[in-house]
């Protein structure tokens, strides 16, 4: 079977693949007492953050960085999501009552 990735992104059987580990992970997540973090959100953090640029090679080394993801990271993910992408556009800021 060929698989074929697209701008450095999984393709679906590349994300089916890691649903497990990031299940795992979340678990690990509420074991430590944050049991609001699911499977979903630890896969968004690899696909939109970790991996946004570079997607890692092999498998092996994707299951690696699940296994090695801690909380503070994705803690330093979400202050970052929040403070950098829920900025509004330039287009609905009234710049005249800021001067």
């Amino acid at each position: 079977m060929i698989v074929k990735k697209t701008n450095n992104s999984l393709s679906k059987w590349q994300s089916l693949l890691i649903q497990p580990l990031c299940q795992k992970k979340a678990r690990e997540f509420k074991r430590a007492g944050y049991p609001k973090i699911s499977r979903h959100d630890v896969e968004k953090y690899f696909t939109d953050f970790a991996w946004k640029h570079q997607l890692p090679a092999s498998y092996q080394e994707r299951k690696q960085a699940i296994k090695q993801l801690s909380i503070n990271q994705y803690f330093d993910y979400l202050q970052l999501e929040a403070t950098v992408y829920d900025v509004p556009s330039l287009d609905h800021i009234d710049i005249q009552s800021l001067l």
